[in-house]
């Protein structure tokens, strides 16, 4: 509703001659402004995030008042020539550069804040799977550490089934010739 809205405005400011070009650049700022919120509602911000963008919510809503006032005391076409004029609107939008500008640097810095986290959370994840790596290839070791004593055990009875079957022939030929 809003963006509808200052759209609207805006497009009624280039119908407009004379100091349409304040009037576009005021309006164009304010719709940046919102289109820059709109992504923002995606995405949690931080205290200091917040506080810049009510800051630039109240410097918007004194710059849409002073405009009102504007209008309502004049006609357009005489609105137009003393927005020109006026200094509190020039003050005002100089107030929202500002903001806009401590907003892109805290956007910034909370940007590379998060990228700095995931840096971390994937050395992290490397030093975890370093680690399992690591006890993957003992147990490895000790699966061949198991191997070869089965094989031991298995050579071991092999000699002494092939030792109780010699044994038993012996027996049995033994018994034969008695």
């Amino acid at each position: 509703m809003i963006f509808t809205g200052i759209g609207a405005l805006l497009s009624a400011a280039k119908a407009v001659s004379g100091g349409q070009d304040i009037l576009v650049d005021l309006f164009g700022r304010i719709e940046n402004f919102f289109g820059r919120l709109e992504a923002y509602i995606h995405i949690p911000p931080t205290v200091g995030m917040v506080d810049t963008i009510v800051k630039i919510m109240v410097q918007v809503l004194s710059i849409l008042s002073i405009a009102t006032k504007a209008v309502q005391q004049n006609r357009t076409k005489r609105f137009l020539t003393n927005l020109v004029r006026r200094t509190d609107v020039e003050d005002a939008l100089q107030k929202l550069d500002k903001l806009t500008q401590d907003e892109a640097r805290i956007a910034t810095a909370e940007g590379l804040k998060a990228t700095h986290g995931v840096d971390n959370k994937v050395e992290d994840l490397r030093g975890k799977l370093t680690g399992i790596s690591d006890q993957v290839q003992d147990v490895q070791d000790s699966v061949k550490g198991v191997d070869c004593r089965v094989r031991e055990v298995g050579d071991k009875i092999v000699d002494g089934v092939e030792n109780i079957g010699r044994q038993i022939a012996t027996d049995f030929d033994d018994l034969n010739r008695s």
